[in-house]
């Protein structure tokens, strides 16, 4: 069974702020999209990047879903921070090509991440 590369591991040990933790997380998150796009041809994962003053997030896949018949489960990311918001996501619309996460009230910085995993 496929495991994260080595470099993963050596790059969180040496991690000393969370801009580095969520670019070695994003870079992990990529991995894993390809070992499960490889292998099972029906799972996403991913990391996408929420400006400030937003309310909503367009997510596109690697490479599309068979179809829209898919489970989504989208949580927050915010490891910058000292006192995030907590809003609920809602995933509005689903293609087969991603997936639109909307929630109440505009991001307040631009520290948000979108962390996701699909499978159909």
């Amino acid at each position: 069974m496929p495991v994260l590369s080595d470099d993963f591991y050596e790059d969180l040990n040496r991690a000393t702020n969370p801009q580095e933790y969520n670019r070695i997380i994003g870079k992990a998150l990529a991995e894993i999209d390809a070992i499960l796009s490889t292998s099972s041809g029906n799972m996403r994962a991913g990391l996408v990047n929420v400006g400030a003053g937003q309310k909503s997030q367009s997510v596109t896949f690697s490479s599309p879903m068979p179809s829209a018949n898919y489970q989504v489960v989208p949580t927050w990311s915010n490891v910058t921070d000292l006192d995030p918001q907590f809003q609920t996501l809602v995933v509005t619309t689903k293609t087969a090509a991603g997936f639109t996460v909307s929630w109440p009230a505009d991001t307040d910085t631009s520290n948000y991440k979108i962390e996701y995993l699909a499978q159909g």
